[in-house]
Formats: C-alpha cells, sequence, structure tokens
C-alpha cells in the first residue's frame, strides 16, 4: 500500500510540474513576414516544409498531430516551421495559398510539392522522401 502511494505521488508530481510524458514541439513558429524570407532565403538545399494553419480552422488543428510526428520522425530530413496566416499575411501570397491547411515544401527556394486540406501521413513522408537529400 505504501508503494502505491509513493508511485502515485511521483506521477501526480511528473504531471503537475508538466515535465511527464509532455514532448516538446519539433515544428518552430513562424512570426513575421521577414522572419519567413529570411528561413527560406538561408535555407539553401535543405528541404523545409511550412504548415500554413488558422487558429480557426478546425481541420489545421486535425492536422497538427499528424504533422508533428512526421517532423519527429524526419528530423534529419526535413526542417518543419508551422505559419499563422492571419498574423504572418506575406505566407498567402508566397505559398500561393488556396485554403488552409497548407503545407508547403520548399527547397532552394522554390516551392517543390504542396499539399491542401488534411491528407494522409503518407502523402507528407513521400514528399520528404523524393525530395530530402539526406
Amino acid at each position: 500500500m505504501k508503494n502505491t502511494f509513493l508511485v502515485l505521488v511521483s506521477l501526480l508530481g511528473l504531471v503537475c510540474c508538466g515535465c511527464g510524458g509532455e514532448k516538446k514541439s519539433v515544428i518552430v513558429p513562424v512570426l513575421t513576414g521577414k522572419e519567413l524570407s529570411s528561413i527560406i532565403d538561408n535555407s539553401g538545399d535543405t528541404l523545409i516544409a511550412f504548415d500554413n494553419y488558422a487558429d480557426w480552422c478546425v481541420p489545421c488543428h486535425v492536422l497538427e498531430p499528424t504533422l508533428e510526428e512526421v517532423a519527429r520522425e524526419n528530423q534529419k530530413r526535413v526542417d518543419f516551421y508551422k505559419v499563422n496566416v492571419d498574423q504572418v499575411t506575406e505566407a498567402v501570397q508566397t505559398f500561393g495559398i488556396p485554403a488552409v491547411p497548407f503545407v508547403a515544401f520548399v527547397k532552394n527556394k522554390k516551392v517543390v510539392a504542396s499539399l491542401t486540406g488534411v491528407q494522409p501521413r503518407e502523402s507528407y513522408e513521400k514528399i520528404i522522401k523524393d525530395n530530402s537529400k539526406k
């Protein structure tokens, strides 16, 4: 009984302090148009992906965990960023965004692939496989 209590207290402490099981996102937020331009301009031949979303967009929230998993599993092949199109309005013109969610894959300053809406995980993985150098 005493051991069970100690285990429960330990688990409660991990949950309360926020250090138990919570994974830090590998998708980096882009906060300004200038930052967006800088990332693209300095990416070279590295594949980068931009998750263009809006806070009010339900499909964007549905897609988020899938992209997080894809980004985490492909960290050596692609750099992932997220762009709130309501805050970084330059993204709409930069990528020609017809609707959100819109994931743009960029290499050598050019969009090499894009996906609109919620697509199967395999669609994102195929683009990464076909366009990454690693």
